[in-house]
């Protein structure tokens, strides 16, 4: 669920500020990542810090903070904030992928309620339009900048009231091994991009 937000800007921005670097993408899970980091088959990874091996080195970017998503003709869909035990008795669309699976399940149990699944997918856009149609609400990290779902439905983000965690997305290198020059001016890059994205919500 990371690559739709972060590989297009690395892709074009990155490489542009960079055009002698040759940049090639992995899109892999945590695991295939970590393995590859480890055998020198590629130099970073981007990952949450969750899915990050004890092998190795984490620098953090940025939090993301999760947020309910329900449809536009939601009754609490005016509201901008709710708490979580205002859907307890509703159905969720769970996206069931790591990390965001654990960090659901994870938010869920710091305040003592257990969520109603009334579906389960591997498909963040299939989540969205599940929520648009009004079959569900949705618990979410990633920010879409489109409030319409695939299929035409308006859908609307809410803040959370309740003190829960959020997740922490960073870069991943070998234990022990240098941040090389490629490695920093990627790494600035993206801390660059996040300090950028701050002030504009500010």
């Amino acid at each position: 669920s990371l690559a739709p937000f972060f590989l297009p800007g690395i892709m074009e921005d990155f490489q542009g500020a960079h055009p002698a670097l040759e940049i090639e993408i992995e899109e892999a899970d945590a695991p295939w990542l970590d393995e590859m980091l480890l055998q020198g088959r590629i130099d970073v990874a981007l990952l949450y810090s969750v899915d990050v091996s004890s092998q190795l080195a984490f620098d953090p970017l940025h939090e993301l903070l999760p947020y309910v998503l329900v449809g536009k003709m939601h009754p609490l869909a005016d509201r901008g904030s709710v708490r979580l035990e205002e859907l307890a008795d509703e159905p969720m669309i769970l996206f069931d992928r790591n990390p965001t699976r654990q960090n659901t399940e994870n938010i869920f149990a710091k305040i003592g309620l257990r969520p109603k699944v009334g579906h389960t997918t591997t498909n963040f856009e299939l989540t969205r339009c599940l929520v648009g149609r009004g079959l569900g609400y949705g618990l979410l990290f990633q920010r879409p900048a489109a409030t319409t779902t695939y299929d035409g439905h308006e859908i609307v983000m809410l803040e959370i009231e309740d003190d829960v965690p959020g997740t922490v997305v960073g870069l991943a290198r070998p234990a022990g091994a240098p941040r090389t020059a490629r490695y920093t001016a990627l790494l600035d890059h993206l801390l660059a991009l996040t300090a950028k994205r701050r002030r504009i919500r500010a």
